[in-house]
């Protein structure tokens, strides 16, 4: 695929359509393929034909064929006829992957215009694009083979397609929170975590597919039953625990969803790590102890009247 050699006025473009795309409420996520000239909000493709001036055709048929060529990058495993249209409508697509997008569309394009400018290889050129060759057809052929059904791809948001293993990883992560005393900080975290997201998906008119997806991911499984819930690291109150674990997932979701940046939960559980002892000194419950967690019963029985009447005739 050819490519036009960049320019100030390609950056331009891409730099307001950024813009145009800065929050949630200004986003079309229904491209019907056309761009009324008095819009207020914006597809991908209209914001980027928006931010086109007169006479910046040429820069604004560039951005595009590279914005082609980054949503070919970012989502292998689908073929979009119309990808500029097509990523827009997907509806596993949310904001934050518009964001990435554009984000990740100004960065090449301004590696484009640096290398313009050094005197480099142009992407058009020859030496920077040889010809495929028939080991190279074979190769994508094969691979195109292994990814014919959906039970061989797998992504990063989940773990094989059978939910067993989630579920099996959270039935094991829930009993380890439970030997740890930790059951509730966990149950606090995922709950306020899974409401803000279907809220958020709800208030943009996203389907619950979405949400739901994002639950699915092993890392965040992990998180939740494993890290946020060490005794070690967590307030000693019950009533703090709850708080900490609301607190971590409102700022997990701030920060994935208003700041549009990845790995927010562990960046979240670092930013409010430091309260821990502020709760503790507003709160201050029992130090957990190994020792007591040791003698935990797997299941907690309440003897029947029968038992207790004889251990107490026994004492």
């Amino acid at each position: 695929m050819t490519q036009p050699s960049a320019s100030e006025a390609e950056l331009a473009v891409v730099q307001r359509a950024r813009r145009l795309l800065d929050r949630t409420d200004r986003w079309n996520r229904t491209d019907s393929g056309a761009c009324p000239s008095r819009q207020t909000r914006f597809s991908i493709d209209c914001a980027l034909e928006a931010s086109a001036r007169p006479g910046e055709s040429d820069a604004l048929a560039a951005a595009q064929q590279e914005a082609r060529l980054v949503i070919w990058d970012l989502v292998v495993s689908k073929e979009y006829d119309h990808p500029l249209t097509d990523y827009n409508n997907d509806s596993m697509i949310g904001f934050a992957d518009v964001q990435r997008l554009l984000r990740w569309l100004e960065t090449r394009v301004r590696l484009r215009l640096a290398r313009h400018d050094a005197g480099g290889i142009r992407e058009d050129a020859p030496e920077a694009n040889p010809p495929a060759t028939k080991a190279d057809l074979a190769i994508a052929r094969e691979a195109r083979r292994l990814l014919a059904t959906p039970a061989a791809w797998l992504s990063p948001a989940q773990w094989g397609s059978v939910a067993f293993f989630a579920f099996l990883m959270a039935c094991l992560g829930g009993l380890v929170a439970y030997r740890a005393l930790r059951s509730d900080v966990a149950m606090a975290f995922i709950v306020v975590y899974a409401a803000l997201m279907f809220g958020r998906s709800y208030y943009l008119g996203e389907p619950m597919t979405i949400p739901m997806r994002r639950l699915e991911s092993g890392g965040l499984l992990l998180f939740t039953f494993f890290m946020i819930s060490d005794p070690r690291t967590t307030p000693d109150h019950p009533i703090a625990r709850v708080l900490f674990g609301a607190l971590v997932a409102y700022v997990a979701w701030y920060i994935q969803f208003r700041l549009f940046r990845t790995n927010g939960v562990i960046w979240s559980l670092a930013l409010c790590a430091p309260l821990v002892p502020v709760l503790d000194r507003v709160l201050p419950g029992r130090r957990f102890s190994w020792t007591d967690a040791a003698v935990l019963p797997l299941l907690r029985r309440t003897p029947s009247p029968a038992i207790a009447l004889e251990r107490i005739h026994a004492s």
